[in-house]
């Protein structure tokens, strides 16, 4: 907002479950201190076991819309000095994001930062872009869509949580292409 302060346009349930692990993951650490002495060393392999124990809720990944500008200068000083409710131009730029953020698609697990290096993902979007350009008619937007049809992301994706590429040591996309068309 304007006076500094932060707002969840969607999403509130997952801050809810956050703060939920967060408190689980102080639980587990405080039973092994407990169990383990006060320097919280573990004998045992019990928190390193638990996923939650793992699980990195300091650094979660988020998408942040800044608020727009305006661009008569005299609009923002007058507002600024009332500070009042948001205009009905301000309200329907949340309701545009809430929505864009309702009709988006999940990232896919190949897009995420630090889960796989650039080559392997070069070779992947190369051997997708290859089929998706050769037989575009095959390809549907929808992630949902039915057989006979693929969507590209689906596509990349698959290829990803197969190992392909590391499994058959594939060395560059036009070797995928070449296995994928066999």
């Amino acid at each position: 907002e304007e006076c500094g302060r932060l707002s969840i346009l969607d999403g509130q349930h997952r801050v809810g479950m956050m703060a939920l692990l967060s408190e689980e993951q102080r639980k587990i650490v405080e039973k092994n201190q407990n169990v383990n002495g006060a320097n919280g060393e573990q004998s045992t392999n019990e928190g390193k076991d638990n996923p939650l124990a793992q699980l990195d809720l300091e650094n979660i990944l988020v998408e942040v819309f800044l608020p727009q500008q305006k661009s008569n200068n005299t609009d923002s000083v007058l507002n600024d000095s009332k500070k009042q409710q948001p205009t009905a131009e301000e309200q329907d730029d949340k309701a545009i994001i809430f929505t864009e953020i309702n009709k988006a698609e999940p990232i896919k697990l190949l897009d995420l930062p630090g889960v796989t290096n650039k080559k392997t993902r070069d070779v992947i979007d190369y051997a997708a872009n290859h089929f998706y350009n050769a037989f575009p008619e095959m390809f549907s937007p929808s992630q949902k869509c039915r057989a006979p049809h693929l969507n590209l992301d689906n596509l990349r994706d698959a290829l990803f949580a197969s190992e392909v590429i590391k499994r058959e040591k594939v060395g560059s996309g036009g070797e995928l292409v070449k296995r994928m068309g066999k």
